[in-house]
């Protein structure tokens, strides 16, 4: 089953510390892959500091943008990797991947959303 929780309260409530960073804490403790969906450069490189601050290693994060390196084809070497736990990609990587071509169960990763989509997105 499928579920899916929305937490819309304002920016500066403390979504991302007291609720994200467990929640993808959880996850890799369960040694399940995340998905993390952020709007900004700024903000992936915030995520990735604050999880290796976490005790998250390194070489278990897979940080995805569009600049450079095709997004499709690092998502498909991240999401297939065995090391890989947690990728942080940008709103505008996230819509360049071609699911279908990916060859990977996705039903078995979590995805979270920091921020919703804009609607110019």
């Amino acid at each position: 089953m499928t579920s899916i929780t929305i937490d819309a309260r304002e920016a500066g409530t403390g979504k991302t510390t007291t609720v994200i960073y467990p929640k993808i804490q959880h996850h890799i403790n369960n040694n399940e892959q995340v998905i993390v969906v952020v709007p900004s450069l700024l903000l992936q490189a915030q995520y990735k500091a604050d999880l290796i601050k976490l005790k998250i290693n390194p070489k278990h994060i897979a940080v995805i943008n569009s600049n450079g390196t095709s997004a499709n084809s690092q998502f498909v070497k991240a999401i297939q990797g065995v090391v890989c736990k947690v990728i942080i990609i940008t709103h505008s990587a996230f819509k360049l991947i071609n699911y279908t071509k990916t060859n990977t169960n996705l039903n078995s990763i979590h995805l979270i959303l920091d921020e919703a989509f804009a609607v110019s997105d």
